[in-house]
């Protein structure tokens, strides 16, 4: 229980404490692609990826619109930091994160239309795109072609082994490019691969180069002092989870080496079953859109509808038993709290999260009973009950893993868990005679009945609706 009511006010005080400051609106505008400019105020995610979309809404307390990028000509905020469309030669396989170097150096440019962060306006500009977390820069000029400027790590090869090795000739691309702009070709040698020093590099031909010289030119970026601020997204979910409770047998060796009657369950499925599943959830999402805390309840039956019975083997014995009828069900609910990493934004966004799920039974049935549940009279003549409950623990902790894909406000996602052993299912049979103890006389003085296990799987899909609207 302790446990439980801390789960629930940890959830409690993290979306009380988030909603606080979930939204960062600030003044800006935005232009259509049919050219309609309209101010208002724009959610500021601070991207650290190319924006595929951008929330919307005319005044603090009016409706948010959410546009996609191929809907935007620009975007831009009061405090200077502006995004637009460009058709881009891009080289989507650049790569600058050395786990994913492959073999050999690949440049592979395509055209793609993208909202690119305008770090330099003039004559001569400057862009930005980060894409899997590798920057590429962009420089254009009149009656010239987009440049792009961006490192390539990949593998080489030498000595019978593999070295990482980063290729980056930005310095010389430049210098073709300003060819006719002598102040550029001096100042190469120490421009660094930055946005500032790329920035200078650019300054220097509208300052110095171009057709009408300008006094300066305005670098654009997030303020040092904006605050990057976490957001809330709500949603439904449902779905369904398929559950495995199989039994498993604890009892201890007897001292004959054998059993006197044989229990039934070890083996047994108890669940094997698809239930419906149905709650709410909570992801709070880090600066950059890209991490989040992901909170979730949900409620869910498990076992079987109605009792399952269980025969005896094939295998003959002494001490026969009768059939095992087996009533094991209910409603349970889960509070799972976790981690989600979000991969690029896109039309599919993929994500993947764990965490740890706690269960607990709201409601449950858990009855064992032998032949028509009547007294029987076991192997050496021990008189036993034919009927009774089973013990359950009402709560389980469950670490869990997923998978999945967002598009928009839904999202897709497969989650399995596995058993961690906190509230263990454990429970004795002490309908089924194993041994009896005997006294120095030979008479019986108790006998040991069956201890079972359970080992506990599931898997789950949901579909998860965000919705966004409460969030404002």
């Amino acid at each position: 229980m302790t446990l439980f009511i801390r789960i629930g006010l940890l959830v409690t005080l993290s979306l009380g404490a988030s909603a606080a400051s979930a939204q960062t609106f600030q003044p800006g505008y935005l232009v259509s692609s049919q050219g309609d400019t309209l101010r208002g105020e724009i959610e500021n995610y601070f991207w650290e990826e190319a924006p595929t979309e951008i929330r919307f809404r005319p005044t603090a307390t009016g409706a948010v619109t959410e546009y996609k990028a191929e809907q935007l000509q620009l975007f831009r905020f009061d405090n200077g930091a502006y995004y637009r469309a460009a058709l881009l030669p891009i080289d989507r396989q650049a790569e600058t994160r050395p786990d994913l170097y492959k073999v050999g150096l690949v440049t592979k440019q395509q055209p793609a239309r993208l909202l690119a962060e305008v770090l330099l306006e003039g004559e001569a500009s400057l862009l930005r795109v980060v894409l899997n977390t590798t920057p590429h820069y962009f420089v254009s000029r009149p009656n010239r072609e987009y440049l792009e400027l961006v490192a390539r790590g990949y593998l080489q090869e030498r000595d019978g082994a593999q070295h990482r090795t980063v290729f980056n000739n930005y310095q010389g691309l430049l210098r073709i490019y300003f060819i006719d702009c002598q102040p550029i070709q001096q100042l190469l040698p120490n421009a660094k691969f930055t946005p500032e020093g790329l920035a200078k590099v650019v300054q220097t031909y509208n300052q110095q180069c171009s057709a009408q010289p300008q006094a300066s030119t305005k670098l654009y970026q997030q303020p040092a002092t904006a605050q990057k601020r976490v957001s809330t997204r709500l949603g439904l979910v449902a779905g369904a989870v398929f559950s495995s409770y199989r039994v498993q047998d604890a009892s201890p060796a007897t001292k004959s080496g054998g059993a006197l009657e044989q229990p039934l369950l070890p083996g047994a499925q108890l669940d094997g079953r698809f239930h419906p599943l149905g709650g709410v959830y909570a992801d709070i999402l880090q600066p950059g859109r890209r991490k989040a805390l992901h909170f979730e309840l949900t409620a869910s039956s498990f076992g079987r509808s109605k009792p399952q019975v269980i025969a005896p083997g094939s295998r003959p014995t002494m001490n026969p038993v009768p059939n095992a009828t087996v009533d094991f069900g209910g409603l349970m609910a889960t509070a799972r709290a976790g981690f989600r990493v979000f991969g690029n934004p896109s039309q599919l966004q993929p994500f993947g999260g764990v965490g740890v799920g706690l269960n607990v039974n709201l409601s449950s049935r858990s009855t064992l009973r032998y032949g028509d549940g009547q007294a029987r009279t076991a192997a050496e003549g021990v008189r036993v009950a034919g009927e009774s409950g089973f013990d359950q623990p009402w709560q389980q902790l469950l670490p869990y893993f997923e998978a999945g894909v967002r598009h928009g406000r839904a999202s897709l996602a497969l989650e399995g868990r596995l058993h961690l052993g906190i509230g263990r299912a454990s429970f004795a049979d002490n309908m089924i005679v194993r041994e009896v103890y005997r006294d120095q006389r030979g008479n019986i003085t108790g006998y040991g009945g069956a201890a079972y296990d359970t080992k506990l799987m599931s898997a789950a899909l949901t579909f998860g609706w965000s919705l966004g609207k409460l969030q404002e």
